[in-house]
């Protein structure tokens, strides 16, 4: 199965790409109706500032950050394509059109890939995917950030099956109470459960202190306000 955005992932080679370059207008268009994005567990205190970030539906389970609502559109991206101004803008999306694929020699190595399909890529404008036959410093530069978003996601992967190991996720709905009108319940959504980790022992707790968990815990309890504000943001762009 294809990760979101990327239409064609193939290695970078030089027999493809030798003449290619990148151009450096970035846009996000490719990702207006992408709603649920990848995150890596270093990411998470920052994104939870923007974004609801809550768990995959799917299983294996993953940390999201929540940028519109299913089958609607990315509400962070202007008509431009333009990601919103002092927004976090996650790795995942910083790292298109790049990420790893398996190596063509080995296929047990993890070699730089690229989506042959992204629109940026042409042969005159940008800059180079290749200095001859080896990467340009800008291939090099993807490289290692794609092993760093590949090494974060896993860590994120691994938080994930932690805490549904231990029985801490829920599927249930998440209701907001409004001042004014009926409470908003969103279905769908894997998230901690609250109530369980307010019982736990001040052992537990302890421990993922100790282990690193509880800062994502908690950071994952703040970003829940950011549901509401989502809501708000999709009333006010419809009434535009």
């Amino acid at each position: 199965m294809k990760p979101a955005l990327f239409a064609e992932p193939v290695p970078l080679t030089a027999g493809r790409f030798g003449a290619v370059r990148l151009d450096n207008r970035v846009n996000f268009e490719v990702a207006r109706s992408l709603v649920a994005i990848p995150l890596g567990l270093v990411e998470i205190t920052q994104a939870c500032r923007d974004y609801p970030v809550v768990f995959s539906r799917q299983e294996p389970h993953t940390l999201v950050a929540i940028t519109g609502f299913q089958g609607e559109q990315n509400l962070f991206i202007d008509a431009r394509g333009q990601w919103e101004a002092e927004r976090y803008i996650p790795a995942y999306l910083r790292r298109y059109p790049f990420m790893l694929v398996p190596s063509p020699q080995d296929p047990a190595i993890a070699a730089l890939g690229i989506d042959a399909r992204c629109k940026r890529l042409n042969r005159r404008r940008g800059d180079p995917l290749f200095d001859g036959t080896v990467y340009s410093s800008l291939s090099m530069r993807m490289l290692a950030f794609c092993q760093t978003f590949q090494r974060e996601y896993g860590r994120a992967a691994a938080f994930s099956a932690a805490m549904a190991s231990r029985g801490l996720l829920d599927a249930a709905a998440i209701t907001f109470p409004l001042p004014d009108r009926d409470p908003i319940a969103l279905h769908g959504m894997v998230s901690l459960r609250e109530r369980v980790i307010e019982s736990l022992s001040a052992e537990t707790l302890r421990e993922f202190a100790e282990e690193g968990s509880l800062e994502i815990m908690v950071a994952l309890g703040l970003s829940k306000p950011n549901w509401l504000k989502l809501i708000e943001r999709r009333q006010r762009q419809r009434r535009r």
